[in-house]
């Protein structure tokens, strides 16, 4: 007979198994199951006790004001023609198909009250089909930044720094649609843009170190109702902001605009394109290798451009740089009718610790990036001498080359970058490249 039998009347597990068994509880969860414990534990759990005490004691102004919350969000923001930007915004999506956006706020500067709304719809398998319009009065920048969002900029400005952006009114009115085949991840877009842009004066100067920066003028755009169609093409999906991880990705956009398409006051083609890719170089068969990051950008256009519609190579904004800015270029974008920049990364990661030796640095997950770029910006003499402001200009390749510790306290990177076309070193930071 085998050993441990039922015949024998001896039971196959030892006496700690019969007691687990015993007293196992079928209903136990995960989160109970394997729930830490220790010292700290305790304030975890007083804490854990007084969120449920205040919700439950919560008043009915508690509660309404919580509804409230839910309902809609803040959008605050800072600049130097709009002052403080006080609005709210309602936003909602109805079985992952429908999603309508409704926003509202007060301009404290020009004193205006900017509005808007959108919708979209998407149908078909796997949502491939889109379609949405939207509108809004308010306030636009006059050149668009791929890397920096205006909520970083109101920040900077009111610790009295140089505004980055431009400003324009602008009363606006799109529609579009778009089909992605996911397979090839690929996705194209087509819309119609009809819009009507003045210009605004700026409004203020404060700041809350009440320090004596006068903020420059806004400049004026080229008046009038801008009316366009426009086509989109991305492959790779979505950007990734700040560059934090490696993507694989392009995107080319038309926008063409003229006198016989919706009796627009402007006459132009834009053209623009956008590369990421990434190329694993060393150490491949690691969880993370080495890897070069390359990144290109550029616009041309034909016909008459408006001053609103001129594009950019970003610089850094208050020493923060990521992945696709001019790191030894401060405070402002250079801008022009043409643009393009080349911007590359190789990421070693700990392997230069590894080789020296230091654990240290290896254990942190401390690694090294060697990083350059090279871009400029086109504007025809001719126009130059039209333009009734000076704008951030420079004839001529900026060039630079750098080194950055990767993964401080595991978010963020230090830039070290010697600019190469003209004398000066700077230094920076970003957010680590993580992936």
């Amino acid at each position: 007979s085998e050993t441990g039998s039922s015949d024998s009347g001896t039971s196959p597990y030892t006496e700690e198994e019969e007691t687990a068994y015993s007293t196992i509880d079928s209903t136990m969860t995960m989160e109970k199951a394997f729930k830490p414990t220790g010292f700290l534990m305790r304030f975890l759990d007083d804490d854990e006790e007084k969120k449920k005490d205040k919700k439950k004691n919560q008043s009915g102004i508690g509660k309404a004001v919580s509804k409230v919350f839910s309902l809609v969000s803040p959008q605050l923001g800072y600049n130097r023609v709009d002052g403080a930007h006080l609005g709210l915004k309602h936003k909602k999506t109805l079985k992952r198909r429908f999603t309508y956006e409704l926003t509202g706020a007060y301009d404290t500067g020009p004193e205006f009250w900017s509005y808007g709304g959108r919708i979209q719809y998407r149908w078909g398998k796997n949502r491939r089909w889109s379609a949405g319009a939207n509108g809004e009065i308010g306030t636009d920048t006059r050149y668009n930044s791929e890397n920096y969002q205006l909520s970083m900029n109101g920040i900077r400005t009111l610790m009295g720094r140089n505004d980055y952006f431009d400003y324009y009114r602008n009363k606006e009115w799109h529609a579009d649609c778009g089909y992605r085949l996911r397979k090839f991840k690929t996705a194209l877009s087509a819309g119609i843009n009809i819009e009507h842009h003045t210009s605004l004066e700026k409004s203020t100067n404060y700041n809350i170190l009440n320090s004596d920066s006068d903020q420059r003028d806004n400049p004026a755009v080229d008046e009038g109702r801008l009316r366009s169609l426009y086509l989109t093409l991305e492959y790779g999906g979505e950007k990734v902001p700040f560059g934090i991880i490696g993507q694989n990705r392009v995107e080319f956009t038309i926008e063409h605009s003229s006198p016989d398409v919706l009796s627009s006051d402007f006459s132009f083609t834009k053209y623009q394109m956008m590369l990421d890719w990434r190329i694993n170089t060393f150490l491949q068969r690691r969880l993370l290798p080495n890897a070069l990051d390359v990144k290109v950008i550029g616009g041309t256009f034909s016909g008459d451009l408006p001053v609103q519609r001129f594009g950019i190579v970003d610089g850094v904004m208050s020493r923060f740089g990521p992945f696709g800015v001019l790191r030894s270029l401060g405070g402002h974008p250079l801008e022009g009718e043409k643009y393009g920049a080349v911007f590359m990364e190789h990421n070693f990661r700990t392997v230069p610790f590894e080789l020296a030796g230091l654990r240290w640095f290896v254990k942190k997950g401390t690694g090294i990036i060697l990083h350059g770029a090279a871009g400029r910006t086109w504007i025809s003499k001719k126009r130059l001498s039209e333009l009734t402001f000076k704008p951030y200009y420079y004839d001529g390749l900026h060039s630079e080359i750098g080194l950055s510790l990767n993964s401080i306290f595991g978010f963020f990177r230090i830039d070290v970058t010697k600019r190469l076309d003209r004398h000066g070193v700077s230094v920076g930071f970003g957010a680590a490249r993580i992936f």
